[in-house]
C-alpha cells in the first residue's frame, strides 16, 4: 500500500490492526522525493482481497499499488 505521509501510514496500520484485518506488516518505507510511504500487510482468511481493496480505496490518503489492483496482494 502507498499512503500520503508517514503519519497516515501509522494511522492506517493502527486502524487495520484494531479491525483485525491483517496478521503482519512489513516496515514502513518513505520515499525521499515525495511524501508517499509504503508498506505491505498480510491479511487473514476472514477478509477477501476484494473486501480489503474496497475498504482501502475508500480512504483518500491511500493509493492502491499495482498488486492490489491486479489481485496479487497476498
Amino acid at each position: 500500500m502507498v499512503v500520503d505521509g508517514f503519519q497516515s501510514a501509522v494511522a492506517l496500520i493502527a486502524l487495520l490492526s484494531r479491525a483485525f484485518v491483517f496478521t503482519t506488516s512489513e516496515p514502513i518505507i518513505c520515499a525521499r522525493a515525495s511524501d508517499h510511504c509504503s508498506f505491505r500487510v498480510a491479511y487473514g482468511p476472514g477478509l477477501t482481497h476484494r473486501q480489503l481493496r474496497t475498504l482501502l480505496s475508500s480512504m483518500p490518503s491511500v493509493i492502491l499499488g499495482a498488486d492490489m489492483e491486479s489481485g496479487d496482494a497476498r
